[in-house]
């Protein structure tokens, strides 16, 4: 899909009245402001665009959101390691020096020992809180790749979203060119009595109305400049202002004819956010057993080999105690503490479901956007070639008495309305292709 051609101005009988035309639009371009041919940002029309993948790969080392899911996993990957402590017996060394009165007549005691301690069974808690914190550490896991699509998704958007603001000035420029042109040519049809004044004005009323929407279109480029910069971390000048190869359907690879949804929902059924969820809900419910092993009893076993002691007992090295602890009443706070955790265990079952229909809707949206957008970029390729026809039709009619200058005006505004309309639903397209394929769980 290439840019349009450039129309060609409306020409007058003679070369002198055809240089005086061309002085003429530029210093009328001067005096309403409209920048006549002057780029949005020069950095820009340099060549220092970037494309969307470019784009990404940037926002990757930018953007909180991956950076913090990093830090997320390296948390849930230490607090899995720590669990593993409840299976290795804990060693300690300590010494103590008692100093008694002397009328006590007893001696000064002292010892130093290394002490080992093993919980033997905890009710199974041991076992479920190391699968809770395993199913964590893989949430964490699929999460930073959830991450990465997330962000990949708002990029896309943003990319285009500048795009389509760029793309929309620039038709807002072309189309005050064709007025300043048609503000001339019937200025200088008046001064010989060809045309009315009346008909200069209305022309030089929607150049005034058309410098308005330059002036908007400008605030709108600079606000979507603005939120790509935030995304990417670079500059606003550098965001997208021109439609490369990449931007149309065959350079973004759009499978023709578009796909069935299946495999669309398919995909995102097994997506990393859904993953993440799923994998959250089975940590929830090995919560829950760890939070019932309360109620049973614990066993635990120690001992210590002594370097040194004094006393009566000067001449034992080592002791060991078994110790078994029943719980029997807690003032129903182990009860009440099951219950909340099988409480939260449901709430992340329901919150995968949820998760699961959204990436289902999300797909569905996304694909039913691309499969009619591209519908719609024929019949809009067709309406912008018969507007144009139309335009110069009436053009030239009217200079042989067969049109009025409302038609031609009416024609032009009709004309960079399509391609207005056109170059939107292109970029809309692009976005909600690269969001469709971020939806359905493809890695990036």
């Amino acid at each position: 899909m290439g840019r349009r051609r450039r129309l060609d101005r409306p020409q007058g009988p003679g070369k002198i009245e055809f240089l005086a035309r061309i002085v003429g639009v530029f210093a009328l371009a001067a005096v309403l402001g409209l920048g006549l041919g002057a780029p949005a940002t020069s950095a820009a029309e340099g060549g220092t665009t970037v494309t969307l993948q470019q784009a990404f790969q940037a926002a990757l080392g930018h953007h909180e959101s991956t950076q913090t899911a990093e830090d997320e996993l390296t948390q849930a990957r230490e607090r899995y390691n720590q669990g593993w402590a409840a299976f290795i017996p804990n060693l300690s060394a300590g010494g103590s020096y008692l100093l008694r009165d002397p009328n006590s007549r007893l001696d000064n005691a002292w010892s130093a020992q290394l002490t080992a301690t093993e919980t033997l069974f905890r009710g199974g808690a041991e076992y479920a809180g190391l699968n809770e914190l395993s199913s964590l550490r893989a949430s964490a896991e699929v999460s930073t790749l959830s991450a990465r699509q997330a962000l990949f998704s708002s990029v896309a958007q943003a990319h285009y979203a500048a795009l389509a603001a760029a793309l929309d000035l620039e038709n807002l420029r072309t189309l005050g060119e064709l007025t300043q042109a048609r503000v001339k040519e019937l200025l200088e049809r008046a001064r010989v009595g060809r045309s009315r004044d009346t008909e200069a004005a209305s022309a030089r009323a929607q150049a005034a109305a058309v410098q308005a929407q330059i002036r908007a279109a400008q605030a709108t480029l600079v606000q979507a400049q603005t939120a790509w910069a935030r995304l990417t971390g670079l500059p606003g000048d550098q965001a997208p202002l021109k439609a490369g190869e990449s931007d149309t359907i065959a350079g973004a690879r759009i499978p023709q004819p578009f796909p069935p949804l299946e495999p669309f929902l398919k995909g995102a059924a097994s997506r990393a956010d859904v993953e993440a969820a799923q994998k959250a809900a089975d940590a929830a419910s090995s919560a829950r057993s760890v939070a019932v092993a309360g109620h049973l009893p614990t066993i635990a076993a120690s001992g210590n080999w002594y370097l040194d002691r004094s006393g009566a007992l000067d001449n034992g090295r080592w002791d060991a105690t078994l110790t078994v602890s029943v719980p029997l009443f807690s003032g129903g706070a182990t009860s009440a503490h099951v219950r909340e955790v099988g409480a939260a265990a449901h709430e992340a079952e329901l919150r995968a479901t949820g998760v699961q229909r959204d990436a289902d809707q999300q797909v569905r949206t996304l694909y039913e956007l691309v499969r009619s957008g591209i519908e719609q970029t024929d019949n809009l390729e067709t309406s912008v070639k018969l507007s144009e026809e139309a335009y110069k039709g009436l053009a030239k009619d009217y200079r042989l008495g067969l049109a009025t200058n409302l038609d031609v005006l009416q024609a032009m505004n009709a004309l960079e309305d399509a391609r207005r309309t056109l170059d939107r639903t292109r970029c809309q397209i692009m976005a909600a292709w690269y969001q469709l394929q971020s939806a359905s769980g493809q890695t990036l």
